[in-house]
């Protein structure tokens, strides 16, 4: 078994519902690269006539509640501040951040008590979102920081946080705390003086500005709870400062019951360590299989020798997963958080979590090729939340192309995982007016497997067959045969006996797509 002799030992309150039925261990962890990671460190509550901010806000303005956290930034000032929380700073007044006993719609939803560690916390936000706001006109704020040496480009890091899901109670408050939610990690090789001018600025997703990439993101969920999250990532350059906050994803497309613009998300955030995962290779599962983009996921716990294993999802117990890999079904609830607990006479741990996330471009599809009767403009639609990028056969970079012409197209679709896919169509475009049926002259119904059914086929296929019928009446107009299905077609019998050799007479109906009723009338011959 593995020993970490350096490591500080932490005793980590939860609340019992954030990790149900998970064993109360006494975890560890390594040395945070990230000085204050627990916001002790700050310069002292902002106070005004009945402000209730219970803290401040990191680089705001003086004299409308800014502060100062050590070590930490806002990326902008001016109305777009993370907004800092300390429970020392808390008012013994109903409905402020800090009340357990608020039983009404508030602003911000209520901080889950008690705090995973210290008093410090940071909420991250969302403002101006609804259902009809694209993701790159929402103000997402985020949290920054200048690190004191850079992350080096090829190694391995693991940031592991607590993520807390405040209290509300209504859906109509203007703060709500929207589950499941993604987090994500961002990195640049530079480091800006923060915070950053708000005129140079673009809305949405951190990566919208020039510099920035994601560096690796996590979904949680959770209700009135601290739940634990890591991200583990490896950047392709050195990384001099990073960013924490929403991930790119649309939040907006189906959370929000209504469309004011005057709605917001909020989250808080404490005890972020970032360290290496050699350092926390001691609780850290590997996925030694799978990825984000192709599924397929096996997980596979630190091995310790004798150590009794039991895997969990979402805080609940999976039955039978008691062994040091887990391999993840492939069902879409299969994503989610999964913690396995370590344990033998001696010690009990709880592994870091691993996410396990799904891209969405594994069902992403254009759909099925399409035939057109006539130049109606047709939209193509490859809008997925989680998309990132849209590359078309003609260069557009829009979710949606307009197509009027016969043709094969194409879009390559990037999403927030960095997965891609690409994915065609055929759209033909035709005059069904000059559609018709081909009808054959004989048939041979000997059973042979060859032209052993009178039946019709559309010259113009997948055009939209309508009001179709075929009728066959022998040589005294006898009807023998009627069918309503072009699929279906005439054996040479009539009520299960077989009719002789002979020339008979069919009649079909039929219209196409936004074309007029038609029928064709013939003779067919029987051949014995």
């Amino acid at each position: 078994m593995r020993t970490v002799l350096r490591l500080v030992f932490f005793n980590i309150v939860l609340s019992s519902h954030a990790l149900a039925q998970l064993p109360a261990c006494k975890d560890s962890f390594p040395v945070s690269l990230l000085r204050n990671h627990s916001f002790e460190e700050y310069s002292g509550c902002y106070t005004d006539n009945g402000s209730t901010l219970e803290g401040g806000y990191i680089d705001g303005l003086a004299g409308f509640g800014g502060i100062t956290v050590n070590n930490w930034h806002s990326f902008t000032g001016q109305h777009h501040e993370i907004h800092y929380f300390n429970y020392n700073c808390r008012l013994n007044t109903i409905a402020t951040v800090f009340d357990s006993t608020n039983n009404q719609c508030y602003d911000y939803p209520q901080v889950p008590l008690p705090l995973p560690d210290g008093v410090g916390l940071i909420s991250i936000d969302e403002n101006d979102i609804a259902q009809n706001v694209a993701e790159n006109k929402v103000f997402k704020s985020y949290l920054t920081t200048c690190l004191s040496q850079p992350l080096k480009a090829g190694e391995t890091y693991v940031l592991s946080f607590y993520f807390g899901f405040g209290r509300q109670y209504s859906n109509y408050c203007f703060q709500q705390a929207i589950s499941p939610y993604g987090i994500a990690v961002f990195g640049r090789e530079d480091c800006p003086v923060y915070p950053v001018d708000i005129a140079n600025v673009m809305q949405g997703c951190l990566t919208n500005n020039t510099g920035w990439i994601q560096l690796g993101r996590i979904i949680l969920k959770g209700e009135n709870e601290w739940v634990e999250g890591s991200i583990e990532f490896t950047p392709k350059t050195n990384i001099t400062s990073i960013g924490i906050g929403a991930d790119c994803t649309n939040h907006n497309s189906a959370a929000i019951p209504y469309t004011s613009v005057n709605t917001g998300s909020m989250y808080f955030m404490d005890k972020l360590i970032l360290a290496t995962k050699s350092d926390y290779s001691f609780k850290t599962i590997t996925a030694i299989s799978g990825n984000v983009c192709t599924g397929d996921f096996a997980l596979e716990a630190p091995i310790y020798s004798g150590a009794i294993y039991q895997w969990y999802k979402d805080g609940v117990m999976i039955p039978g997963a008691t062994s040091e890999i887990y391999r993840v079904p492939r069902r879409d609830d299969a994503q989610g958080s999964y913690v396995v607990n370590i344990s033998s006479a001696s010690f009990c741990m709880n592994s870091l979590p691993f996410s396990v996330i799904f891209s969405e471009l594994n069902k992403f599809t254009l759909g099925q090729d399409i035939f057109l009767c006539d130049t109606t403009t047709l939209t193509l639609d490859a809008g997925l939340r989680t998309a990132v990028s849209y590359l078309w056969q003609d260069g557009s970079s829009n979710p949606t192309l307009s197509v009027n012409r016969s043709g094969e197209y194409w879009v390559q679709v990037t999403d927030v995982n960095g997965c891609i896919k690409k994915d065609s169509i055929n759209i033909t475009i035709q005059n069904c007016d000059n559609c018709s049926l081909f009808i054959p002259s004989a048939f041979t119904p000997n059973n042979d497997g060859l032209n052993d059914l009178f039946k019709g086929r559309a010259e113009c296929p997948n055009v939209g067959l309508q009001n179709f019928s075929l009728s066959v009446y022998n040589r005294w107009g006898q009807l023998v045969f009627l069918t309503n299905d072009i699929n279906d077609g005439w054996d040479g019998t009539y009520r299960n006996k077989r009719l002789d050799q002979g020339v008979y007479v069919y009649l079909v109906k039929y219209s196409f797509k936004q074309a007029k009723l038609r029928q064709q009338k013939g003779t067919i011959t029987l051949v014995r």
